[in-house]
């Protein structure tokens, strides 16, 4: 029988315990709350047309397929074709986020996108120069 003393030996076996300790609590919190594969998204804007430089509201309704609001805190990811959304991922409070488009100097049409995992918006067009 190893007698096991203080320092080195304890350390050593408690060594592993402690790394798996470590490893479980890490993947708890590394991946992000999406919205649930029957959700429903939806994107709107205020206003839905802004000058070259201007901005708008753009929000994310999160509804579950039972018409109750996603759960807050669920991610959702934005992307826009022109100018740009900040942030670019923001999470839901309430079933709803709200980032901002800023549009650039270059007059068009922007397609805005939102999705949350599978979940994607219908694409949302905001005109710039207008």
């Amino acid at each position: 029988m190893r007698k096991l003393t203080a320092g080195r030996d304890v350390l050593g076996c408690l060594r592993p315990m402690i790394l798996v300790v470590a490893l479980v609590s890490a993947g708890c919190n590394s991946s992000p709350l999406l919205a649930p594969t029957d959700s429903t998204m939806v994107l709107v804007a205020t206003p839905q047309v802004v000058p070259l430089g201007g901005s708008a509201e753009v929000t994310a309704l999160v509804t579950k397929s039972s018409g109750q609001a996603a759960s807050d805190g669920t991610t959702v990811h934005f992307s826009s074709s022109l100018g740009d959304v900040t942030p670019r991922e923001a999470e839901t409070k309430g079933g709803k986020v709200t980032v901002r488009f800023v549009a650039g100097t270059t007059p068009g049409t922007a397609v805005v996108r939102a999705y949350s995992g599978s979940v994607e918006a219908t694409p949302l067009e905001i005109i710039v120069g207008g």
